[in-house]
C-alpha cells in the first residue's frame, strides 16, 4: 500500500511541477518579500520587523492559494482525462487514491515552505545587518548553484528536490537570531493551516467542480479565521440569530483564528503561552480534521461514477 500511495503522490506532485503552480507560486512569494523590503526601507528602526510580518503574512497567503488552486482541480483532471481509469485498474483503491493525492498536495506544500521560509529569513537577515551578507550569499548560492547541476546528473536528479531545504537549513545556521525563530514558528503553523485547508478542498473536489470547490474552501477560510470573533458577537449589537449562527458556525467549522497568533507569541515574549506547545497543539488540531475530512472524501469518492 506505502508503495501505491507514494505513485500517487509522486504523480500529484509532477503535476504541480509540470504546470509551473510551484514556479507561479514561488515568484508571488519573491515578490511579497521585495514589496516587504521595499517598505522595510521607508521605516525607522523596525526593518527587521516589517519584513517578517509582510513575509509571513504573504507566506500564509501564498501557502493557501497553493494547496486550494491544486487541491480544487487535480480530482477533476484526473476524471476530466480518464487518468483515474487507468490508476484505479492497477489494484488501488478509490480511498488510496485519494490519500495519495493528498500527500501529494502536502509534498508540493512542504517545497515551497521550505524554499519560501529560506528566502524570507536571508531578506530579514540583510536588511536587519544582523548575520554577514557573504555568509547568507552563500547559504541561498550553494543550493541554487546545485539545482542546475542535479538535473544534468541522472543519478543526482532526484536530490533537486531536497535543495528547498537544503536552503532552509543553510539560512537557519547562519542566522539565529529571535526573528529567524520567530519566523519560523509562524511558517510552521502557516503550513498546518494550509494541510488542514488542502484537505477540505480536497473533500469538496469529490462531488463538486473546481470552481465551486475553490469557492466554497475560500468561504471556510474565511469564517474560519474569524471563528473566534463569531463565538463572541455581542448581543447588543446583532439579533439573537445572528449571534446563535455566528457561534454555531465557530463550533462546527474549523476554528483557523488559533493560527495567526500575535508576534508576541511566535517571538516568545508572553509568558503565559509557549510557542512551541502552540505549534504542536495547530499540528495536532490540524491533523484531526484532516483524518475526518479525508475519511468522509473517501467515502463520497467510493460511491461516486468516476465514468
Amino acid at each position: 500500500m506505502i508503495r501505491r500511495l507514494f505513485a500517487v503522490a509522486r504523480m500529484t506532485l509532477l503535476e504541480a511541477v509540470r504546470s509551473r503552480l510551484l514556479l507561479a507560486i514561488g515568484l508571488v512569494h519573491g515578490a511579497g518579500t521585495a514589496y516587504a523590503a521595499l517598505i522595510a526601507a521607508l521605516s525607522l528602526g523596525q526593518e527587521a520587523r516589517v519584513v517578517a510580518d509582510v513575509s509571513l503574512g504573504s507566506f500564509s497567503l501564498v501557502a493557501l492559494t497553493l494547496v486550494v488552486a491544486q487541491a480544487s482541480t487535480s480530482v477533476d483532471l484526473d476524471i476530466s482525462r480518464k487518468a483515474v481509469l487507468t490508476v484505479l485498474t492497477r489494484a488501488l483503491h478509490r480511498s488510496e487514491w485519494i490519500v495519495g493525492k493528498y500527500l501529494g498536495i502536502l509534498a508540493a506544500l512542504v517545497l515551497f515552505g521550505a524554499s519560501g521560509a529560506a528566502l524570507s529569513i536571508g531578506v530579514a537577515s540583510m536588511v536587519e545587518g544582523s548575520t554577514p551578507r557573504g555568509a547568507l550569499a552563500a547559504a541561498l548560492l550553494v543550493p541554487v548553484a546545485l539545482g542546475f547541476v542535479f538535473p544534468h546528473v541522472k543519478k543526482l536528479a532526484s536530490f533537486n528536490y531536497l535543495l528547498p531545504f537544503l536552503a532552509l537549513a543553510s539560512v537557519a545556521l547562519v542566522n539565529r537570531d529571535a526573528g529567524a525563530q520567530a519566523f519560523l514558528r509562524g511558517a510552521a503553523l502557516a503550513l498546518f493551516e494550509a494541510a488542514l485547508v488542502a484537505s477540505i478542498a480536497l473533500f469538496f473536489s469529490t462531488f463538486s467542480g473546481p470552481v465551486p470547490t475553490g469557492l466554497f474552501t475560500v468561504g471556510i477560510v474565511l469564517v474560519g479565521r474569524s471563528a473566534d470573533t463569531l463565538a463572541k458577537l455581542p448581543v447588543r449589537s446583532f439579533p439573537e440569530s445572528i449571534v446563535a449562527l455566528g457561534r454555531l458556525l465557530a463550533r462546527v467549522l474549523p476554528n483557523l483564528h488559533v493560527y495567526v497568533p500575535p508576534r508576541a507569541v511566535l517571538a516568545g515574549l508572553d509568558p503565559q503561552v509557549s510557542p512551541n506547545w502552540l505549534i504542536a497543539q495547530g499540528g495536532a488540531y490540524a491533523a484531526a480534521w484532516c483524518t475526518v475530512l479525508l475519511t468522509g472524501a473517501a467515502i463520497v469518492t467510493d460511491r461516486r461514477d468516476l465514468g
